[in-house]
């Protein structure tokens, strides 16, 4: 190997680093999605984690709402997956 320090999983301290990273950003994200979003429902009066298991309960507690939000979610991944497409192709007409 290389003069790398390599660890017992053969990744080295930059991989672990880049890593952690690559995880920290995203949950940092949603972490201060949910608290803004639990502090207008302060203001709002609501139980922020009530309103939360409610979000969660209807998005995915049954049947009906998990093949509602995963046919919504594929609706809105084919849209998005066009409009990548026509960018990458410099397709893009706004104005029609």
């Amino acid at each position: 190997m290389s003069g790398s320090s390599n660890t017992k999983h053969g990744l080295s301290g930059r991989d672990w680093k880049e890593a952690g990273i690559r995880i920290l950003v995203p949950a940092t994200g949603v972490s201060a999605a949910l608290l803004i979003g639990a502090l207008f429902l302060i203001i709002l009066k609501v139980n922020p984690a009530g309103a939360y298991t409610a979000l969660v309960r209807g998005a995915v507690g049954n049947r009906f709402g998990l093949t509602q939000t995963l046919f919504k979610a594929t609706l809105l991944l084919l849209v998005c997956l066009g409009i990548s497409i026509a960018f990458l192709a410099s397709s893009i007409n706004i104005s029609g």
